[in-house]
């Protein structure tokens, strides 16, 4: 990964496009589980909680396969991080959604897992978004480390996976979602 403003890359097709329609065919809406509600002037959208949010055991199996061995030996091979480890509590993790309206401004992901206390060195994003266009926006931005200057951005399509590395010793990976126009965004 040797992308700039920071390491990440961008692959589509990674997952099977019928196994991930088979996860947003059950992806829960808004009122299906207990969601975290993020509600404030740096972001707006639902996040997924591993000690409330009930989910189908069809995306149960999707987010065990996120953190399996064969993943993990993918990601290590492709980022050339060796040792990595799964989050079982998807700290920042799991599945999130940003409905009409919401947005994700500006921001750094933190760096050390909340309940593991471990350096967080990946954050893989999936976008389950069908028949996504460039117009409805909800592009993931990626700027300097300064945070003044939009260097990337990428288009939130189904099975798009962005895998942007998290923790880079002495910096902050500055990220942006800004809002999408009229329709929902879903990763």
């Amino acid at each position: 990964m040797t992308a700039e403003p920071f390491p990440h890359i961008v692959i589509d097709g990674l997952f099977d496009d019928a196994d991930l329609d088979a996860v947003l065919r059950e992806f829960p809406s808004p009122g299906e589980t207990k969601w975290m509600k993020f509600d404030n002037p740096q972001e707006k959208k639902l996040g997924f909680y591993y000690a409330t949010s009930t989910i189908s055991e069809v995306v149960r199996r999707f987010l065990d396969a996120m953190n399996s061995f064969e993943l993990l030996l993918f990601l290590e091979a492709l980022t050339g991080i060796d040792g990595l480890i799964p989050d079982p509590y998807f700290g920042g993790g799991g599945l999130h959604q940003i409905e009409p309206g919401g947005y994700l401004k500006i921001h750094a992901d933190f760096n050390v897992h909340p309940k593991l206390k471990l350096d967080r060195r990946l954050n893989m994003l999936i976008y389950m978004n069908k028949d996504w266009r460039e117009e409805y926006g909800g592009h993931l931005e990626l700027w300097e480390p300064d945070g003044k200057t939009c260097r990337e951005r990428i288009l939130p399509v189904f099975n798009r996976m962005d895998g942007p590395e998290s923790a880079i010793p002495n910096q902050l990976i500055w990220k942006n979602v800004p809002p999408a126009l009229s329709c929902g965004l879903v990763h």
